[in-house]
């Protein structure tokens, strides 16, 4: 029996090294896989309705962005999965995606604007000319007014007209009286123009303020930077969630950056490139300092990148 303990202990003491390998193994194989070795899995999480845009566009979206970083690879680094560890790529509708639909309508009323300014500028020059007209109808009357109540005086002081002057002045009379009711009606048309033209500068100003409430709006929340979408990896997995986008052609370039996030790059300097911190870049072509980025946190091989021979 005795012999046997020795035996015993050198068993359990193997047993334990076992153990004690087997754990650092299992702690220790993630960072002794190459990174990128294996393609991320992305799976297509919620799309809120009020995006707009449907499962199929989505797909598309999705693959166009994946498509970037493994065409500049060589190989899939990025891929639709169905299995229980890929990563959901969800479209969150949140308030920064409100104040872009503002910026969609932006142009709309810009335009509604400018028709309404165009509206108020012949307004204007229909008001115009109608009060010069006035102004030259009344002097006319006014001329002849005097001509005719100087010509009425002196008749009177001579004790009367002859009956052909009597009868002269009693047509210019009647005319006289044509004319004023004529010159009512041109300061009823001024009149009618300037409050038009009061009406039509209310309404300019109106969509004035309008579209400079959306347009504060818009550049006080609209996203130029990628908060537009979010990469995150916690205990309780690993996501991808988009909260706005532009069009079609901004998600995907907001799906490229949050993808390279999920394969481990880190934010660049240059202002045009995918990685970088702000959205202000166009189009999905990778700059030097993005591929640099990749070649980094995947180890890639330099010339397999750049696809040299």
């Amino acid at each position: 029996m005795k012999a046997a303990v020795p035996g015993l202990q050198l068993f359990l003491a193997l047993l334990f090294v076992g153990g004690a390998g087997y754990v650092l193994y299992t702690q220790a194989a993630p960072l002794l896989i190459p990174p990128c070795k294996e393609p991320i899995e992305y799976s297509i999480g919620t799309i809120d309705p009020r995006f707009g845009i449907s499962e199929s566009q989505y797909e598309r979206a999705l693959a166009i962005a994946a498509a970037v970083w493994n065409t500049e690879a060589g190989r899939t680094l990025v891929t639709l999965g169905t299995g229980a560890d890929t990563i959901p790529v969800t479209l969150e509708y949140s308030d920064v995606q409100k104040a872009t639909e503002l910026g969609k309508n932006i142009d709309a009323e810009q335009a509604s604007y400018d028709a309404k300014k165009t509206e108020v500028n012949e307004l204007r020059d229909d008001f115009t000319a109608a009060k010069a007209q006035y102004e030259r109808s009344a002097a006319a009357y006014e001329k002849r007014t005097a001509a005719y109540e100087k010509d009425v005086a002196y008749w009177n002081s001579q004790g009367g007209a002859p009956t052909n002057e009597y009868e002269k002045l009693n047509r210019e009379g009647k005319a006289l009286e044509a004319d004023r009711r004529q010159l009512n009606a041109e300061a009823d048309a001024v009149n009618a123009f300037a409050k038009d033209i009061n009406v039509a500068v209310q309404e300019l100003n109106a969509l004035a303020r309008k579209i400079n409430a959306k347009v504060n709006t818009y550049n006080a929340n609209a996203g130029e930077d990628f908060d537009q979408g979010n990469y995150s990896e916690d205990s309780a997995g690993k996501r991808i969630t988009i909260y706005e986008f532009k069009n079609l052609t901004d998600l995907e370039r907001v799906l490229v950056h949050e993808f390279g996030h999920a394969l481990g790059l880190n934010h660049v300097e240059n202002p045009d490139s995918i990685m970088y911190s702000f959205n202000i870049g166009e189009g999905l072509e990778l700059s030097s300092e993005d591929v640099a980025e990749l070649t980094r946190a995947c180890k890639l091989d330099t010339k397999a990148s750049s696809g040299q021979d």
